[in-house]
């Protein structure tokens, strides 16, 4: 029987960084998923800014810069005429 230092349930974008920090710190780590990789449905499909840190310690960012991808545009409407408006619950 294999022992192992952590057990990770999920190996979505959370599970998976998490198993590879462990790893990097020298912990054997053991991912349990139960759906088939890789899905049809992407996780993690939009990267904020605070996600580079992580990519970059995982050494991953490059990687991800390299993938063909789409940028983000800041919305081209000043604050001051931005419009906004409420809906009630069930209307």
């Amino acid at each position: 029987m294999e022992i192992f230092d952590v057990a990770i349930v999920g190996g979505g974008p959370a599970g998976s960084s998490c198993a590879a920090f462990c790893a990097l710190a020298g912990l054997h780590t053991l991912v349990l998923e139960r759906a088939r990789f890789p899905r049809g449905k992407v996780c993690g499909d939009c990267l904020n800014p605070s996600c580079w840190p992580v990519l970059e310690r995982l050494s991953l960012a490059q990687r991800v810069r390299d993938l063909p991808h789409s940028t983000l545009e800041p919305p081209r409407r000043s604050p001051a005429e931005a419009r906004s408006r409420t809906l009630r619950a069930g209307s």
